[in-house]
């Protein structure tokens, strides 16, 4: 996971061109990948049609061994079945000590005579038993034979052919079979029949009719992975790991050689055949073509990349350039006039990006000049409002001086009225911080309130009793009083008895929550949003509810605001101020 986090920071702090470029290479490396895909299914159906190629002419000379072969077992049949040999057989087995038996042997041998002339590749038939032993050809080497275990296997066999070797490593194969007694269906025993085959003779005449060479060893007989053809060691063990695979074909090393291989089995004898070919010889042509094709790749591919990095680079040049000129233009500097005059003949995306960006430069120092020149003329504006601040002045003294004549007549209401509104003025005025203390913002509604109570006397109750931990919160200024003459407004216009109007402050995990309720009027239906909608037409301090509502979402944030309710027959106002934006201050409690 680091690691993808790492790779992907990294490459999204890679040069625009080298992220092409990286693009670029990947693209090659693919298509590098999937030439030698298409190659290797090439080779693979080369492969395929090499194989069915020699499959058919091997088979030719598989065709023609077991053909050989098969022969060897007829005459077999046709042995165990002579009338003659199975009388004189049983005429021996059941007189051991007759004078007779040299009669019986001798006819025996002569209706052997007959087969032993028959085939070309069989060097001699024998029958033999305990008591039995007759041969026709050249002599039975019993030392090269164990006779009692092949007389056992044969019996097991119950008169089916059993092909066999001699222990030490021979050119000839063994055809052994029970031969039993088929008069009265007797089947007994008689004798085993050895039929001793040139097997080295059936291969070359069979490679030879085939068309390859007699003495070929790319031919080989393996009987239970031992080497039986051609009888040399060199091979013995190269190829009989080929036997255990399931593909009919592979290619595989032989020393410093690559092999094309075929094996299978056939289909009469416990033998399994490897035939080979020189892999490099077969596939010159194909291995060449490889390789030329894999070189052409490769230097396509150079030459691709290193044209692309020219082209790339002599691309991104202009967008350097323009990167300096964004940097020169932060610090105020002006490009080159020659510079920049090269873009503009130029009609492609780098041409117009220089001159989009130059046009901008233009406007924004006209811009710049302009706003240059307002500040002048707000300085100017500035300087005549300074001389201007004697105005306000003059109105705090008259309202002083209408509060001193009022004590000096005894007025006191006058004098009140004066003080609060000079008090209440002195604040819009003088207070030039968005924000300010609740019991900043309590003294100035103090001061509205004095002048209200002058007014409404009895009617108007006014309680708020707001504990110390809440004093140091920070609202706008000037936000409380607009909300108490809205409920003032309203209620003394719907009632003639006494308006409550309570302030209370409470708390939750994230804010403060200020709560003004008041009696004798009540909030319309999302009041708010229908006078910002100009669905209603505000009255009074309409206006006034709209601006902090605004001031509010602004400062705090869209989730603040005013909330307008009614709840136990009063209008309830809520106004909620974020805990992070408060301070600290002292403690204020009033009640009129």
């Amino acid at each position: 996971m680091r690691f993808t986090q790492n790779f992907q920071k990294h490459f999204t702090n890679l040069a625009l061109r080298k992220k092409i470029f990286l693009f670029f290479v990947i693209l090659i490396i693919c298509s590098i990948l999937l030439s030698n895909l298409i190659l290797s299914y090439l080779t693979g159906k080369y492969n395929r049609e090499i194989y069915a190629l020699n499959a058919q002419l091997l088979d030719n000379v598989i065709s023609s061994i077991e053909s050989e072969m098969q022969a060897i077992e007829e005459m077999s049949n046709y042995i165990i079945g002579n009338e003659t040999i199975q009388e004189n057989l049983i005429f021996l087995h059941n007189n051991p000590q007759s004078n007779k038996r040299a009669l019986a042997n001798r006819d025996i041998y002569q209706a052997l005579f007959s087969y032993i002339f028959s085939n070309d590749y069989v060097q001699y038939i024998s029958l033999i038993d305990e008591n039995i032993e007759i041969t026709m050809g050249s002599p039975l080497m019993k030392k090269n034979i164990n006779l009692n275990e092949l007389s056992q296997k044969a019996a097991i066999n119950n008169g089916k052919i059993l092909w066999t070797f001699e222990d030490q490593p021979s050119s000839s194969i063994y055809c052994i079979r029970s031969i039993r007694q088929r008069k009265y269906l007797n089947l007994k025993n008689l004798a085993t029949l050895y039929i001793k085959v040139d097997l080295d003779a059936i291969i070359n005449a069979a490679l030879e009719k085939s068309g390859y060479p007699p003495t070929s060893t790319d031919f080989l007989l393996y009987s239970e992975d031992m080497l039986v053809y051609p009888l040399t060691k060199t091979y013995s063990s190269q190829f009989s790991e080929a036997l255990n695979t399931a593909s009919p074909y592979l290619i595989q090393s032989v020393g410093d050689d690559k092999k094309f291989i075929i094996h299978g089995r056939l289909n009469i004898t416990p033998l399994d055949y490897v035939y080979f070919r020189d892999y490099n010889q077969l596939f010159h042509h194909l291995t060449v073509t490889k390789y030329y094709s894999f070189g052409i790749i490769l230097l396509f591919s150079i030459i691709v990349l290193l044209i692309t990095n020219l082209i790339l680079k002599s691309t991104f040049k202009h967008l350097d350039y323009l990167l300096i000129k964004i940097k020169d233009f932060g610090y105020g500097l002006s490009p080159a006039k020659q510079q920049t005059s090269v873009y503009a003949s130029r009609d492609d995306e780098i041409g117009k990006l220089h001159r989009h960006f130059d046009d901008m430069t233009r406007s924004v120092r006209v811009l710049r000049d302009s706003n240059y020149e307002k500040k002048i003329h707000l300085k100017d504006a500035t300087i005549k409002m300074l001389e201007q601040q004697i105005n306000p002045h003059f109105l705090y003294n008259t309202l002083d001086m209408i509060n001193w004549m009022a004590q000096v007549e005894g007025a006191e209401d006058i004098s009140n009225v004066a003080l609060s509104l000079g008090k209440l003025f002195r604040a819009s005025i003088t207070v030039d911080k968005d924000l300010i203390p609740l019991h900043q913002e309590l003294t100035f509604l103090n001061s509205y309130l004095q002048i209200q109570k002058i007014r409404f006397n009895e009617r108007l109750s006014f309680t708020s009793s707001i504990s110390d931990e809440y004093l140091h919160i920070l609202i706008p200024k000037l936000s409380l009083q607009p909300l108490v003459e809205n409920a003032l407004k309203h209620a003394m216009e719907e009632m003639l008895g006494t308006c409550y109007i309570e302030l209370c402050v409470t708390q939750n995990t994230e804010n403060y929550i200020i709560e003004l309720s008041n009696t004798g009027s009540a909030f319309e239906d999302d009041l708010l949003n229908r006078i910002k909608s100009n669905d209603l037409k505000p009255l009074g301090t309409g206006v006034g509810l709209i601006n902090i509502d605004s001031r509010l979402r602004l400062l705090f944030g869209e989730e603040y605001g005013l909330q307008l309710y009614n709840q136990d027959a009063k209008a309830k106002v809520q106004m909620l101020i974020p805990k992070s934006s408060s301070t600290h201050s002292t403690q204020y409690t009033t009640s009129i």
